[in-house]
């Protein structure tokens, strides 16, 4: 979301769950066009750079997970 005060000062906010399946350096641009009070358009463009983040595992199991393998393989102990 994109919020704007008097003063045109803006911030943008994502939630991090819509932007999650970016792979590492993989980007996503937004682009909001706002209007200025004597009625100019202005684009603000914001761009989003995936990272590499850490595998989260949860449960009671204990197991091995190879990330981005051709064949992978999961094993529990």
């Amino acid at each position: 979301s994109l919020t704007i005060d008097a003063d045109g000062n803006w911030v943008y906010n994502v939630d991090n769950a819509d932007v999650q399946y970016l792979a590492q350096d993989e980007t996503k641009v937004e682009t909001f066009t706002v209007a200025s009070m004597d009625g100019t358009t202005h684009d603000i463009v914001i761009t989003i750079t995936g990272i590499n983040d850490s595998a989260v595992i949860s449960g009671d199991a204990v197991g091995a997970v190879t990330e981005d393998d051709t064949a992978p393989v999961l094993t529990d102990s």
